[in-house]
């Protein structure tokens, strides 16, 4: 009898062996960027500045994200010693992943749960602070900002 996470972690595995997941870092970012990726899936315990820049660009793209497993968890799915993260490029394999996310946590109560987080395309997380997110417009905005820019009602930067 395997547990829920086995189950999603196997189904990984498929998808692997099906040729439909992309691992690494720079991999799934090139995937990413071609808007070849359907979900990107990020370990648990991945570092902080690869998470933030996988999860920025995905959201970029309007990819969804999930936090789920930790890097030996994934790599030992796939077929690899670790794993930070993989993009699954195929869409049913995608639907499928998150189907059973949603359905190990309680019919896709994401937020309840640490361990397990999908973001919207359209949210933007602040490095370091995972639990409070703003519109990806927002941050642009305040990073011109910051910049000594601000945006022009007709749509330009002023300086």
């Amino acid at each position: 009898m395997c547990t829920d996470k086995e189950r999603i972690l196997r189904l990984l595995g498929l998808a692997r062996r099906a040729g439909t997941v992309v691992d690494g870092q720079k991999r799934v970012l090139d995937a990413v960027r071609a808007r070849r990726a359907q979900l990107v899936m990020i370990a648990v315990d991945a570092g902080d500045n690869g998470r933030k820049k996988l999860m920025d660009k995905a959201a970029s793209y309007g990819i969804q994200v999930v936090c789920f497993g930790t890097k030996a968890e994934i790599g030992r799915a796939i077929g690899r010693d670790m794993s930070g993260a993989v993009a699954v490029v195929e869409p049913g394999f995608a639907r499928e992943v998150v189907a059973r996310l949603g359905e190990c946590h309680g019919g896709g109560a994401f937020d309840e749960v640490e361990s397990v987080r999908v973001r919207e395309a359209d949210e933007h997380v602040e490095q370091g602070d995972f639990d409070h997110s703003q519109p990806a417009r927002r941050a642009c905005r305040q990073s011109h900002e910051r910049d000594g820019r601000r945006d022009d009602p007709e749509g330009g930067a002023v300086l």
